[in-house]
């Protein structure tokens, strides 16, 4: 079936979607700022850490985080520095225990080195 003017309606319908894909695609998309609460970040995990001055911490994502008030983003959490105790290769294993969960060491130097404290000789 023609129109009077013998164009047919899929030539008719290609010219309109040809003319909106041209007239759109000048258009530039915004990304709006980060929210200032966190309330309204996203509830998604994509851990990063995060710097304020010389305090680093891990955030959920970096909107959590910039609305906390910390910048200088990198992706994962911040690892924990280790301490600069040099222990003994010596396997004489120990139960210590760290922030109420108790553990096996493979020593008493590995133990303290990880903030534990021994509570038996011996795998807990």
């Amino acid at each position: 079936m023609r129109n009077p003017a013998g164009v047919s309606r899929g030539a008719v319908m290609a010219a309109a979607v040809t003319t909106a894909a041209l007239a759109l695609a000048g258009c530039e998309a915004t990304v709006a700022p980060q929210p200032a609460d966190p309330q309204y970040c996203p509830k998604v995990y994509q851990p990063v850490c995060a710097r304020r001055g010389a305090e680093r911490k891990t955030f959920p994502n970096a909107c959590v985080a910039s609305a906390e008030g910390y910048d200088a983003f990198s992706p994962g959490a911040c690892e924990q520095p280790k301490p600069d105790r040099i222990c003994p290769q010596i396997y004489q294993p120990v139960c210590a225990v760290r922030a109420g969960q108790y553990s096996t060491y493979s020593n008493d130097c590995v133990a303290g080195a990880e903030g534990a404290r021994v509570v038996k000789p011996g795998p807990c």
